[in-house]
């Protein structure tokens, strides 16, 4: 069973979270949050001794649900296609945290990780993408390698995809994940209380960037309708 203080602690935390939630950016509809289950992600901690990185991105992955409902969650580990994990909601009408974390701590995966294995998830159950949200316990330069491997064949399906890829230990030997002369991509390393700030904004500037950008290419084709028929 979880720790009880961790299911208070983190129900209070969400529940400020939502009283703050008419400030939030508007997301677009078709986001992917995906939790690494690897063995390890157990083990490190984040923040207070008492709640490991796996528990943290599925608080994490709880708030996006709760700001963008039709968010898709999934858990993944060596298998090639990842899990769907499902919200439960409370009587009170909102996602209930223990049995997310009772479902999330059920799964684990002692196997070297296929980070394709999400993004084959959205293939197969996603019409569009318009951000996926990697979460994972540390990086080596062989999980930055793949990575960047597995996004770079993601582009071919999905164009404009916002990628975040979230750390949560300090990673300084390895290099970013995220490609600098690429503006649809970000690392959160280390996660504190502004952590799903940065992410909520930086999906939402994407979004408003690529609406605008899709507008003045309408408004460029009409012109140019109107002058041919002229």
């Amino acid at each position: 069973n979880v720790n009880q203080n961790i299911v208070h602690s983190l129900t209070r935390a969400y529940m400020t979270q939502l009283t703050s939630s008419s400030q939030e950016p508007n997301l677009p509809q078709n986001l992917l949050v995906a939790i690494n289950i690897r063995h390890s992600i157990e083990r490190h901690v984040v923040g207070i001794p008492l709640m490991n990185c796996k528990q943290t991105a599925t608080a994490l992955a709880m708030t996006l649900k709760q700001s963008q409902p039709s968010t898709h969650t999934v858990t993944f580990g060596s298998g090639d296609i990842a899990r769907r994990l499902d919200f439960q909601l409370s009587d009170a009408g909102i996602y209930d945290i223990e049995s997310a974390l009772d479902a999330v701590e059920q799964r684990t995966d002692d196997k070297p990780v296929n980070f394709d294995a999400p993004l084959q998830y959205a293939m197969q159950n996603m019409n569009a993408v318009n951000a996926v949200i990697l979460m994972t316990d540390r990086l080596t330069e062989q999980d930055r390698s793949d990575i960047q491997r597995a996004y770079r064949s993601f582009k071919e399906h999905f164009l404009d995809v916002s990628f975040i890829t979230v750390c949560f230990q300090n990673c300084e030997e390895t290099s970013p994940v995220a490609e600098p002369q690429d503006p649809n991509m970000l690392d959160v390393i280390g996660v504190d209380a502004g952590a799903l700030n940065i992410i909520l904004s930086f999906i939402a500037n994407r979004d408003q960037q690529i609406r605008g950008l899709l507008e003045e290419l309408s408004i460029d084709g009409r012109m140019e309708e109107d002058m041919e028929q002229a």
